[in-house]
């Protein structure tokens, strides 16, 4: 097991350094001058070009960032002047965090919980319901769904806070539920159809032959199989998670990354879209080294292979 951990690090480690390399060379494509503005003298522009080494040759550039990343160091920002990149995501990642993880939990739980019903009571009236919901999930995106929600229930009825995340937990329902619903509805369909697939295998047939209880084959062998093809995505979703907070994060007035991430777009702040663009493939490298592991844990098979 430590053996097949130290590939997939390794791998991720490899993954992680190629992805820094494009990052800081498609950054450098993007059209336009960070220091350009009217009001200041071409003297001063330059003087701010070289005091960040923005007037060296790329290669030069290339290596000078290669050498900071590996010590830690993501840069300065270009607009907030002084502010390392470090210090926005310790101040706004946890933000970004709290609303991403609670979302994730939400999902699985209640996705996986839903798939499961609709197998045991296929072509019932609960089926088609929760069938309906799920599609209706994954038509509709959060931008469509969140000012929907927040309108009705925020605004309408009163019920909820409409913007803010603050520690009462009305104020997570609405964010979570509109950043989680897609996520949600695509876990709802696939534990169904792999729980449906499995119901038909052999090991199944033999469990019930021995007398095991409907319950007992359910969670003993229909899950537990029919849960690895879900783990696949798992990767995927925590970073759509983390990632697709932006639209959420607006939406709700809620102090986290996405904000300053789009923000640093627009203003060709190259430090800041390097140093989130990378931290945000760490959390997807991250999340597909865990899905590796969870994958051995739950089927030795593939350690071996």
């Amino acid at each position: 097991m430590l053996r097949y951990i130290g590939k997939r690090l390794v791998l991720s480690l490899i993954t992680l350094l190629v992805l820094a390399t494009l990052t800081f060379f498609l950054v450098k494509l993007i059209p336009g001058n960070p220091f350009l503005d009217e009001t200041l003298p071409p003297e001063v522009q330059e003087r701010q070009a070289e005091y960040y080494g923005l007037n060296k040759p790329i290669y030069e550039q290339y290596f000078v960032y290669m050498g900071n990343l590996l010590k830690g160091d993501l840069g300065t920002s270009l607009k907030y002047q002084g502010r390392l990149v470090v210090d926005f995501i310790k101040e706004f990642f946890p933000n970004s965090s709290k609303l991403g993880l609670t979302s994730m939990i939400f999902s699985w739980a209640t996705g996986l919980l839903a798939g499961i019903i609709c197998s045991q009571f296929k072509d019932k009236p609960i089926d088609y319901i929760l069938v309906f919901i799920a599609v209706l999930g994954i038509a509709l995106p959060s931008m469509v769904v969140g000012p929907v929600v927040r309108y009705t229930f925020g605004v309408k009825l009163g019920w909820l806070p409409v913007s803010g995340l603050g520690d009462t937990w009305k104020q997570f329902v609405m964010p979570v539920f509109c950043m989680g619903i897609g996520s949600l509805s695509g876990l709802t369909r696939g534990m169904r159809a792999t729980m449906l697939g499995v119901t038909t295998e052999d090991y199944i047939k033999t469990a019930r032959s021995k007398g095991l209880s409907p319950f007992q084959v359910v969670w003993r062998h229909e899950i537990r199989n029919a849960i690895i093809p879900m783990i696949t995505g798992l990767g995927s979703t925590i970073a759509g998670i983390f990632t697709g907070s932006f639209v959420i994060e607006k939406l709700f007035v809620i102090p986290g990354l996405g904000k300053h991430f789009t923000n640093s777009v627009t203003a060709l702040d190259y430090p800041l879209i390097m140093g989130l663009t990378l931290f945000y493939g760490a959390i997807l490298i991250l999340g597909n080294l865990l899905v590796d592991i969870l994958y051995g844990v739950v089927d030795p098979r593939i350690r071996v292979s």
